[in-house]
């Protein structure tokens, strides 16, 4: 058998990492070749590649990279002071634009970046539903401006489940689902403003069941779906005892009570999470897109 030179298993190796990284093949078996060549875990690679410190990067700046910085801090600082002068057009395309720049650069980070990638398009996604709430509040409207805000929610938060999927993030696919909760607990204000705790729990409680149904569908396929559809479904259980403190004109007796449930509510959801912890741990380890 030909012995292979240290070159040649470096090579193999980094060969290797990148099936286990791409899940081209299984765990064990990446593991198990691993150790064939000298390496007994994936992690075990030379310090020099895998620990550098943030002022490298200061280092290797170019002129063209500095001044990139500068711009972008600059745009920035210039549209946070002026953006409440700036005329209804202008507000329009600044928030488009910011979308649109964060959004470009979090799909050109690497996949193997996923913090990064969910940062960028995070802080996109959040200038575009503030900014586009901030630009709907200067249209005077009066009843039509309640479906307006409706349907901006609606909008916000299809955008937010698809750039979620895009990025692989089920932290911003979460958030999108949230958007939806909002935009169905104004429509339940708006229509029924008198409800008691038992028509709330009736309007929220089914909603979470079939949404930890759906994640349970799908939790094999679709990890970071399911895991925004379980994380809506917990905030959907709290919902009604969270709308009911919203209310300007809660008795405080009443209020005692409300917070007595919901707190009851969340004792419960940590113990089944106790429960269930060696189940929902390792599926969180095996998906880094959670």
């Amino acid at each position: 058998m030909q012995t292979l030179d240290a070159e040649q298993k470096r090579f193999i190796t980094q060969e290797i990492q990148n099936w286990r990284k791409n899940r081209i093949l299984p765990e064990m078996y990446c593991d198990f070749l691993l150790t064939l060549y000298g390496r007994e875990m994936v992690e075990d690679v030379p310090e020099s590649e895998t620990k550098k410190h943030w002022t490298d990067s200061i280092l290797s700046m170019s002129i063209r990279q500095c001044l990139t910085v500068f711009i972008s801090i600059a745009f920035i600082c210039i549209v946070g002071i002026y953006f409440t002068v700036f005329p209804l057009p202008m507000q329009i395309l600044t928030v488009g634009s910011i979308f649109l720049l964060f959004g470009i650069r979090a799909i050109k980070v690497k996949e193997g970046n996923s913090v990064a990638r969910s940062l960028l398009m995070g802080i996109g996604l959040v200038s575009f539903s503030i900014g586009g709430q901030w630009v709907l509040a200067q249209i005077q409207m009066q009843e039509s401006g309640f479906y307006f805000r409706i349907a901006l929610l609606a909008a916000s938060a299809l955008l937010w489940l698809v750039c979620g999927m895009i990025v692989r993030s089920a932290w911003i696919q979460w958030i999108g689902l949230m958007h939806v909760a909002i935009a169905y607990m104004l429509l339940i204000m708006h229509v029924m403003p008198e409800l008691n705790s038992m028509l709330l729990q009736w309007l929220w409680i089914p909603e979470a069941l079939l949404l930890i149904w759906m994640a349970w569908m799908v939790h094999k396929r679709k990890r970071g779906v399911s895991a925004a559809l379980l994380l809506t479904a917990i905030s959907c259980v709290l919902a009604p005892e969270m709308m009911q403190l919203m209310r300007s004109d809660i008795n405080p007796s009443w209020a005692i009570q409300v917070e007595s449930v919901l707190l009851v509510k969340v004792l419960s959801i940590m113990l089944i999470g106790f429960y269930f912890r060696k189940q929902w741990v390792k599926w969180i380890r095996d998906n880094k897109n959670i």
